[in-house]
């Protein structure tokens, strides 16, 4: 190729950009000029680092262009210039006439890379910036108006809220039309269902931290009255001691065992939240007293869950921009970043507070977000992204699922030289502290380096000091990366040498390119040891992929804690002998999370997201009609009350979900996909487990009809005593769920099985002579009619555990029915059934549709 008189590979700058200026102002820039287009982009690249792009690379932006009209995702090996790749690729969109947006993993991540190909853009005639240099304001961003835009998502998402609800002009007549997402599976995945959200201060909320305070203080009391002794929980009324190991009651003391600790809790909380609104102790404006009652669970739940987290695990206390020392949280699952910016809500953040003493800050309305699945939705099918991990199948088919895109592998450059050494599992602390520390030894000793990753900061703070003050080693040797707000970030900018130590949160694991000297990969390369069961096999993939990187060597190895593990998990610690087996467990319940994500998250995310659109076109309506500023805000705070009401209805059916899924995987189970009314779901979901030999309208009458028999027509009710409110009432309390799985229990002679997302424990209906079992479960929410009931699917052995269940309940006598017997041919059943839809009728003022005799009704 030879466009403006020479060969491409000895073009000056001047020649690219005045080949850029033709090819914008022609707009020809297409599928046909391809070739021609990243032959340039590959020589502007030579012009400003001297670097000449890989064939990797190369290929990898053929491969996005290929695939232009669907969204498509790349897994580019650790190391293998994902930065050059995404410069290349943003440039070629920005030259078709696109505005790009970059959605790096954090504000540093974006400033950086925004000056460092500054140069390289310049030289193609593009201009870009990034979001977080501009300060905010009530104004149009000047990084908007450039061709390519670097920025983390939460930035995109706070100008959009203010472009969009606060009517600021954030994003000046920018539209969605490329994005490109760096680390694509921590956005897409990890961070699906994170929100960004605009706050507002609402008059009289202050109110509410007496509330909190009362909430704390009866938390703290209760802890003291609960007491474990062996299996069991024990809740103590009054005063009590220990003499000798032994529990010894005050003289007007009781005491209570506890089936569910957490349920037991949060219903005195909540108790305590509505008698301290409703019984005048407290000054609440009225306004907000329906807003704490609809928050009451949702506060209790937050005070409980305050109390587990742990400072340096799930949080640090560090000063924010106002010099106050405050809550900061931390996700140390999968990045190990700080969050500066980030609040709790739901009164967790508050509860925290109160916790260590700090100054109490009001929880604000949230009247404007934007989920990230609902920001990234905004540019249809126009999603590229690269990561150095895509992940497991059931992840790679979330993505696919939810946002349409395609999946494509890149081979690396050159042939990795990476070696993963068997993994070590300790069966206590103290030994899995020991392990590490001569690991570490063992390996600074040949002369390499090593990077150790913790779970925690608590962790790499305890693992380093014990390997200084155990093996006397020279402390300005060991380096520690645990926290993203300070200067620890040295530890992994220079090179490392022989002996070097770097101990680290996953803020190491992910985007970190440890530089490794030539003495170093002579002696084996940088060592990688993580000393936890990673989260899944994605933060796995990262962490292992810190070493071995651009062809050099290296090797990495999982020593883990026992202990640590099986409370991850949620299982017997002795019931599992290798990290492969724990591997399977964690890759399965991801699998799970996967499925809850797809079924119930994505949804709830979509709803919330559909409502904000929707109060903005009304919103949109009222700013035109009404000038008045104070009214457009009053409408602001009405829409938040309401919005955080519908966020509890929310919640609820959320929780009743995930205790489901739980509860069945705690016992070997996959809860059916099938979305069931939850009107008719009880008996849809029997006829289902017992192969719907006949209607679930019959099954319901059938099963309605022999609880009439055994407790009415049995005890000779009369006509007049049905036409009463008394009876109608009574049969309303007495055929509960339970009575109708005990008749079916009984009238099919089957085991029922249920698990329900608020207990811990099986509820069972057994038979004698049961002629199978069936397993089913039940999302309990506390709403009318949102209990729902789901078939469940077995696919482990962990169904022995149901077994020691059924073996102690109690035996009925079965009242098999044989399918060609109908008790409605019985009159007495079919009179007494017909009263009281009669009756049902006047009650409701309406004309009967129907009414019902044996000879009217046929069921087969």
């Amino acid at each position: 190729m030879r466009p403006q008189g020479k060969e491409i590979n000895s073009w000056s700058e001047n020649n690219i950009k005045n080949w850029s200026k033709e090819i914008r102002e022609s707009k020809l820039l297409s599928q046909n000029f391809l070739e021609e287009a990243i032959a340039i982009v590959k020589r502007a690249n030579i012009h400003h680092c001297n670097n000449i792009p890989r064939i990797t690379q190369i290929l990898s932006v053929l491969i996005f262009e290929s695939l232009q009209d669907t969204g498509t995702l790349l897994q580019i090996g650790t190391g293998e210039g994902k930065s050059t790749t995404c410069a290349m690729l943003a440039a070629i969109k920005a030259l078709q006439g696109n505005k790009v947006d970059i959605v790096t993993t954090s504000s540093v991540l974006a400033q950086r890379d925004a000056n460092e190909k500054e140069g390289f853009f310049n030289i193609l005639g593009l201009s870009c910036g990034s979001n977080v240099e501009d300060p905010f304001g009530e104004q149009a961003k000047i990084c908007y108006s450039k061709d390519i835009v670097y920025g983390p998502i939460h930035e995109f998402q706070f100008d959009w809220l203010r472009h969009e609800h606060k009517k600021y002009g954030t994003r000046g007549d920018r539209e969605f039309e490329v994005v490109i997402v760096d680390e694509v599976d921590s956005m897409l995945i990890d961070e699906l269902d994170q929100t960004a959200r605009l706050a507002r201060s609402v008059p009289g909320m202050e109110h509410i931290a007496p509330i909190l305070c009362g909430v704390a203080s009866e938390l703290f009391n209760l802890n003291k009255k609960i007491i474990q002794q062996g299996d069991k929980t024990i809740y103590i009324n009054g005063e009590f001691e220990y003499k000798d190991g032994e529990l010894i009651l005050g003289k007007d003391s009781s005491e209570y065992y506890i089936s569910d600790h957490y349920a037991f809790v949060i219903g005195i909380l909540k108790d305590l939240i509505q008698e301290m609104i409703t019984g005048g102790e407290l000054q609440v404006p009225n306004f907000l007293k329906d807003f704490i009652l609809y928050k009451s669970e949702v506060i209790a739940c937050s005070a409980f869950q305050a109390q587990l987290f742990k400072e340096n695990e799930d949080y640090i206390i560090a000063k924010r921009d106002n010099d106050n020392l405050d809550i900061i949280p931390v996700d140390y699952v999968s990045t190990g970043i700080i969050r500066s910016n980030c609040h709790w809500t739901d009164y967790l953040h508050q509860f925290l507070q109160i916790k260590h003493g700090l100054k109490l800050t009001s929880e604000n309305l949230v009247t404007s977000f934007i989920s990230n699945l609902g920001y990234f939705k905004h540019y249809g099918q126009k999603i590229y992204g690269m990561t150095g991990t895509i992940g497991s199948d059931s992840a790679q088919e979330l993505v696919r699922s939810v946002y349409g895109v395609n999946i494509g592998f890149m081979p690396t450059y050159k042939p990795k030289q990476f070696e993963e050494i068997d993994g070590d599992i300790q069966n206590n602390e103290t030994t899995w502290h020991g392990r590490i520390t001569s690991s570490i030894l063992d390996e600074v000793e040949k002369g390499r380096a090593v990077l150790i990753i913790c779970a925690t900061i608590k962790d790499a703070i305890e693992i380093r000091e014990r390997f200084i003050s155990v093996v006397g080693y020279d402390s300005d040797k060991v380096r520690l990366y645990s926290r993203n707000d300070n200067d620890e970030y040295l530890a992994v900018k220079d090179e490392v040498n022989s002996g070097d130590v770097i101990v680290a949160t996953n803020l190491a694991g992910r985007g970190t390119d440890i530089k490794t000297s030539k003495e170093v990969e002579k002696n084996g390369g940088l060592h990688v040891i993580v000393t936890f069961l990673p989260e899944n096999l994605r933060v796995e993939e990262q962490a292992f992929g810190r070493t071995a990187r651009q062809g050099a060597k290296g090797t990495a190895q999982l020593i883990i804690s026992e202990p640590n593990v099986a409370h991850k998990l949620e299982i017997k610690s002795y019931s599992y002998n290798s990290i492969n087996e724990f591997k399977v467990l964690r890759n399965f319940k991801e699998y799970i999370k996967t499925q809850e994500t797809k079924l119930y998250v994505v949804e709830k995310i979509k709803l919330q997201d559909l409502l904000f659109e929707e109060y903005l076109k009304i919103e949109r309506n009222v700013r035109n009609a009404i000038q008045n500023q104070w009214q457009v805000s009053q409408l602001e705070d009405i829409w938040g009350i309401e919005l955080t009401k519908l966020g509890n209805l929310v919640y609820k059916n959320h929780k009743a979900q995930k205790g489901l899924q739980d509860i069945a995987s705690k016992f070997g189970f996959i809860v059916s996909k099938e979305n069931v009314s939850s009107l008719n779901s009880l008996y849809r979901t029997v006829n289902t487990s017992l192969g719907r030999t006949i209607t679930d309208e019959h099954l319901q009458l059938l099963t309605i009809g022999y609880f009439l028999d055994r407790n009415y027509v049995q005890n000779s009710i009369s006509r007049d005593e049905i036409k009463s409110n008394e009876f109608f009432d009574k049969l309303t309390q007495e055929f509960t769920d339970q009575a109708a799985l005990k008749i079916l229990s009984l009238i099919k002679t089957i085991n029922i099985v249920l698990l329900r997302s608020d207990k811990e424990e099986p509820e069972i209906y057994r038979v004698k002579g049961a002629k199978d079992t069936i397993y089913i479960g039940l999302e309990a929410s506390s709403e009318m009619h949102s209990d729902k009931y789901k078939f469940l699917f077995n696919w482990s052995a962990a169904t022995e555990d149901i077994e020691k269940y059924l073996n102690q309940a109690l035996e009925e006598e079965s009242i098999y029915v044989q399918e060609n017997q109908n008790i409605f041919q019985r009159q007495d059943v079919m009179i007494l059934l017909d009263s009281i839809m009669r009756f049902e009728d006047e009650v409701c003022n309406v004309e009967p549709k129907y009414s019902l005799s044996a000879s009217n009704i046929n069921y087969t």
